[in-house]
């Protein structure tokens, strides 16, 4: 499955690409645990962060129209 915007979900919301999307816009190498504190302060992590939170929400999104389950739990790396 794609975002809407073509990239795969794997490309957006994976830990690996995630931490290096947001490690190039901070201009040095991220820890997951760090990413929030950075996100704070820095606009172009948080571009990064929000960017994975659409992502999810499309994931969301497509996995209610397919299934249509009464809830969603979202789990994974430092949730």
């Amino acid at each position: 499955a794609w975002t809407s915007d073509g990239r795969t979900f794997h490309d957006v919301l994976a830990t690996g690409p995630l931490l290096e999307r947001a490690s190039a816009a901070a201009g040095r190498a991220l820890e997951l645990s760090e990413l929030s504190e950075v996100a704070d302060s820095n606009v172009a992590v948080c571009d990064v962060v929000d960017d994975a939170a659409v992502g999810i929400g499309e994931l969301v999104g497509l996995a209610t129209l397919a299934f249509g389950p009464e809830r969603i739990l979202i789990t994974g790396d430092g949730i």
